[in-house]
């Protein structure tokens, strides 16, 4: 039985590996050139060790295997997330940091190992203010240490972006909240792409044209010396600050471009999005936004009364909906086998909407702000913040399980608050929902005031 375990989970952990791995090059860096085999071995360990620790989640619920091992499996996965994001993640990217700038091999070894150092203890001590641990003192284990501080920055990575996505979300579904362009609109904005296009093309003949003047000013060696220095002072000088002149007017109009070719790209958006909503698949979305709006509402308002009465939720969500329904309709049900079944769907949606969500927005970062430069750079940044957001999930799923589900989780992770946890979620989920709802009214009342003083309307 031990054995059928191990080689259970071992082949489980090798088809979470390759996903990662297959992830990170068709998704990834399908446009990037790979030239770091370890940045995509980290990432790839990141996510397998990741989604590892979510499927034993979807063990405990079943009662899968034998107990002991998904004990030592919850200890092995602990372990290496922990080793990798707070060791192994900050050595390898001041190392590949400092390479890239031309440090010495063994220079940058000594360098990287002493700024991994230094980052686990800053790490460390960034928990100090915080009540994460039931006790300050005394033995700690390495798992409730480590875990504890994870978890600090993982649940305010995740409050922030289900604030966010809790506003944002239901306004890009709505129809309500949809601004159809106009076809004058969309005209007009084609029409000053196109201009400033010609005008950068103008510019740019301009340019060549004023380098090759002053070349030719600067290499012309007919007539005596001081026919030369009449030549490099007069015509040399005009030359130079002609050619000046039209890069800075080039530079000023393609940022100008940019600018315009992605007012454009919003108006075909909007356009798409108008046209999606007309669909039955965008029906459905509209009605699912409005849902998503209440539900935006009510997060909102119970977040705020748990902050201000400091109120501590003790019964999973399955559980207290079962005893709400026996209690109105009085029906004689196995409550446990109820509970188990509801917790595993329960558990299951909440553990691919997490692996959906994190690698959502992995892609989305990582297109905004991807280049060949800093690609690798910033994808060990991902896996580092993609490991603590995981860490952090696990913490805050215990609570959707029954009491009985939650034994193995809270024997592993140890004497850690987790009540605490979902106070600051809380405490970080209403500013960001209401930062993004300020964002969202603001970007709306300016893109409307823009159409107005431009009068797109009124364009023929």
């Amino acid at each position: 039985m031990i054995f059928f375990g191990a080689a259970v989970l071992l082949l489980s952990n090798c088809l979470f590996f390759g996903f990662g791995w297959f992830f990170f090059r068709s998704k990834l860096f399908r446009d990037f050139e790979i030239k770091r085999v370890w940045v995509q071995w980290h990432f790839a360990v990141v996510f397998m060790l990741a989604s590892s620790m979510l499927q034993l989640i979807i063990f405990e619920v079943l009662d899968v295997l034998d107990r002991d091992i998904r004990w030592y499996n919850w200890k092995i996965n602990l372990y290496g997330m922990l080793a990798y994001v707070l060791l192994v993640i900050p050595y390898y990217q001041c190392l590949l940091f400092l390479t890239d700038y031309g440090i010495s091999q063994s220079r940058s070894v000594v360098s990287s190992a002493v700024f991994a150092c230094v980052f686990l203890y800053v790490f460390l001590r960034l928990g100090d203010p915080f009540p994460v641990l039931t006790s300050q003192y005394g033995h700690l284990d390495l798992i409730e240490l480590g875990v504890s501080r994870v978890g600090v920055v993982g649940v305010t990575v995740m409050a922030f972006l289900s604030g966010f996505g809790a506003v944002n979300t239901p306004s890009t579904w709505l129809a309500y909240l949809m601004r159809q362009p106009g076809q004058n609109e969309l005209e007009h904005a084609r029409r000053q792409v196109l201009q400033t296009m010609n005008s950068i093309l103008l510019k740019k003949k301009k340019l060549a044209q004023a380098r090759e003047n002053a070349l030719s000013s600067s290499s012309s060696s007919s007539g005596g010396l001081w026919s030369r220095l009449v030549s490099v002072v007069g015509s040399g000088s005009s030359a130079a600050s002609d050619v000046r002149a039209l890069t800075r007017d080039a530079a000023v109009e393609e940022a100008f471009m940019r600018e315009m070719f992605l007012e454009l790209h919003e108006l075909h958006q909007e356009e798409e999005r108008i046209e999606f909503s007309k669909t039955q698949k965008g029906k459905l979305f509209n009605i699912l936004g409005y849902f998503l709006c209440i539900y935006c509402i009510y997060k909102l308002f119970m977040a705020s009364i748990n902050i201000i009465f400091q109120r501590q939720v003790s019964i999973d969500p399955v559980t207290k909906g079962i005893s709400i329904v026996l209690k109105i309709f009085t029906l004689d049900i196995d409550v446990r086998f109820w509970s188990q079944s509801i917790s595993f769907v329960l558990v299951g949606i909440l553990i691919a909407a997490s692996i959906r969500g994190a690698l959502i927005q992995v892609m989305k970062v990582f297109n905004a702000v991807a280049d060949a430069k800093w690609s690798n750079h910033i994808v060990l940044f991902l896996a580092h913040v993609m490991g603590m957001y995981f860490v952090s999930t696990v913490l805050l799923m215990r609570m959707n399980l029954p009491e009985e589900y939650r034994i193995i989780i809270t024997e592993v992770i140890g004497n850690v608050q987790f009540a605490f946890y979902h106070r600051w979620f809380d405490f970080i989920f209403i500013p960001s929902a209401l930062f993004s709802l300020a964002l969202l009214f603001v970007r709306k009342r300016v893109t409307t005031r823009t159409g107005d003083v431009m009068g797109y309307d009124k364009l023929s």
